[in-house]
């Protein structure tokens, strides 16, 4: 259904415009990596590619009744999660390549390319699987402890809320 859906809002544009199907795509691709490559508001051009697309992608698995999708858009989630983890890091030397925007917008768009073995899947199995079944122990104390302690103030939080609470009452009675 969303192919057909597509299919009939390129069909309305080609229409339109009077320029073919193939050459819209074509034209959007083009303009898309123009302007990647020219570097002024390419971040937020790679961001909307590889975010807000995959997001939306994300809530029509979650809302469909088949679970195999699910798998797909979670794998590239922890790819995506810890590619930007990665990146924020090492955003000093990154900074200094040229058209890195473009490099990271296409592996994003390899990472979440709708074919069995993507990108997603490759990093994940490859690098993430192995590392995070290795540390699995550690990283789920590491975990466990703050939360612990995140629980911890928050219910100090409360109590001392409601104690300021009780001793602003006391002088109004």
């Amino acid at each position: 259904k969303q192919w057909y859906q597509r299919r009939v809002a390129i069909t309305a544009g080609e229409k339109k415009t009077g320029v073919s199907k193939r050459n819209l795509a074509l034209g959007g691709i083009a303009v898309t990596l123009i302007w990647l490559c020219v570097g002024i508001g390419s971040s937020l051009v790679c961001s909307i590619v590889c975010f807000i697309y995959p997001a939306y992608k994300s809530f029509k698995a979650v809302e469909s009744p088949q679970g195999d999708d699910d798998k797909q858009w979670l794998t590239y989630w922890i790819v995506y999660s810890t590619f930007n983890i990665l990146e924020y890091f090492a955003d000093l030397i990154l900074f200094w390549i040229p058209l890195y925007d473009l490099l990271k917008c296409l592996f994003l768009v390899w990472c979440m390319w709708p074919i069995e073995n993507n990108g997603s899947v490759i990093v994940y199995n490859t690098l993430l699987r192995p590392f995070l079944l290795k540390n699995e122990a550690k990283i789920d104390a590491k975990l466990s402890k703050v939360s612990g302690q995140v629980n911890k103030y928050v219910s100090d939080a409360k109590k001392e809320k409601s104690t300021d609470c009780d001793s602003a009452l006391i002088p109004l009675l």
